[in-house]
């Protein structure tokens, strides 16, 4: 099962955020990208990134037998593809992109982070956070200058260590996690999470396991009580042996 959104939220002009999933016979692919706020084009950059990683996962799956290596090739031919469109168009300069893509194979979870866009795990009444955000204020956090409370309305927020496009080369995060069919797997951008806690989250998935588009039309809806201030996008997978 699965579902998908993403919505330009209360505040702002333009939806920076994409998302796009990929299901077939012998794996599946979910990603949702985050465009660079401050910077231009942040939605060409987003769904340029979706777009190449998809693309070149489709073309060359049959290529490789290190997947750690596939996926960390995929990243760079979308950020090599954005960074040069970035040089050669001058209305695209200084654009780039959050990333988190999670890819299915061989009951393994593949899980491929930059910037500060998520991933979660959710089982029961248990939510857990498997990515790490690179970002100024985490870097705070890490520190022990910052708490998590603190973080939340930091001035800061926003500023971002690690992006897909902005730099010639990429670096990412890589975690390996195995599939189980009693968990939900969740990927979102930041507008999610900035308005409403981890925790919140999981009461909706476990009232609505047989309809995840519900869930989240239903967190969207959430965010925007809230304020809505920034886009916020998500896709929920999982589930296939839960009691409905």
């Amino acid at each position: 099962m699965v579902g998908a959104i993403s919505d330009i939220g209360n505040l702002r002009m333009v939806n920076e955020d994409y998302v796009d999933y990929y299901i077939c016979d012998s794996y599946q692919l979910y990603i949702v990208a985050d465009g660079m706020g401050g910077h231009n084009a942040g939605d060409i950059a987003s769904k340029m990134c979706v777009g190449k990683i998809k693309e070149y996962i489709i073309e060359k799956y049959c290529e490789y037998e290190d997947i750690n290596m596939f996926l960390a090739d995929a990243v760079k031919y979308a950020n090599s593809s954005i960074y040069m469109e970035s040089l050669n168009n001058k209305k695209y300069k200084g654009m780039g992109t959050t990333l988190t893509l999670a890819f299915v194979y061989n009951n393994k979870i593949y899980v491929v982070n930059v910037g500060d866009s998520c991933f979660f795990v959710i089982k029961g009444n248990e939510i857990t956070k498997i990515t790490k955000d690179h970002s100024f204020v985490q870097q705070l956090i890490d520190s022990g200058l910052l708490t998590q409370d603190e973080a939340k309305d930091h001035p800061n927020k926003n500023i971002i260590t690690r992006s897909v496009g902005i730099n010639q080369s990429v670096e990412i995060d890589i975690f390996v996690l195995e599939e189980d069919t009693e968990k939900f797997y969740l990927l979102c951008t930041d507008g999610l999470v900035n308005d409403i806690d981890y925790e919140e989250i999981v009461p909706y998935i476990v009232d609505n396991k047989e309809d995840l588009d519900k869930v989240c039309s239903e967190l969207v809806a959430l965010v925007k009580e809230r304020g809505g201030r920034d886009n916020v996008s998500l896709i929920i997978f999982g589930g296939t042996n839960n009691d409905r």
